[in-house]
């Protein structure tokens, strides 16, 4: 078991798992490995260990659950845990939604870009067909000056 420390600066939430599904915690760093606990889709307050490994260039972390026991997860699946309240009052956030609305009203894709995320990119839905399309930094910095079209099935009843 490794050890954790008693007041954690950090702790993580899931995040990107379908609701009702959950997270495979596992034996080992390997998507291959043993299953042995899992977490629900809206886990929060989890402590990460420390350790890491990537195993075919995904990054996996330790996590300590309750009661002392070890397990790895896919780290895509995992973000720092910001309650709501210190979250909305953070000035990096406010600094982050004033920029990502320049960039829309500009139509600055090369703003847009640097906003995107470099591991989960930008999800945006569609919400009339609840279509979601992901943009990588690359697609977001061309994204104003594409002529490419999403086309959707949309229902008239």
């Amino acid at each position: 078991m490794t050890p954790v420390p008693t007041t954690p600066v950090n702790t993580y939430a899931v995040i990107l798992v379908a609701k009702g599904e959950t997270l495979a915690v596992r034996h080992a760093a390997n998507p291959d490995s043993k299953p042995i606990d899992s977490l629900p889709y809206n886990a929060k307050n989890i402590l990460i260990t420390g350790q890491e490994s990537v195993v075919n260039g995904q990054r996996w972390v330790e996590i300590q659950r309750p009661g002392g026991v070890t397990g790895w997860v896919y780290a895509f699946f995992l973000t720092q845990f910001i309650p709501s309240v210190a979250f909305c009052a953070d000035q990096a956030t406010l600094s982050l939604l004033a920029s990502f609305i320049k960039a829309l009203n500009e139509k600055d894709g090369k703003l847009l870009s640097s906003l995107v995320s470099p591991v989960h990119g930008l999800n945006l839905h569609f919400l009339q067909a609840g279509t979601i399309a992901n943009y990588d930094q690359a697609k977001a910095s061309w994204v104003f000056d594409s002529t490419y079209q999403m086309h959707t099935k949309i229902s008239t009843r």
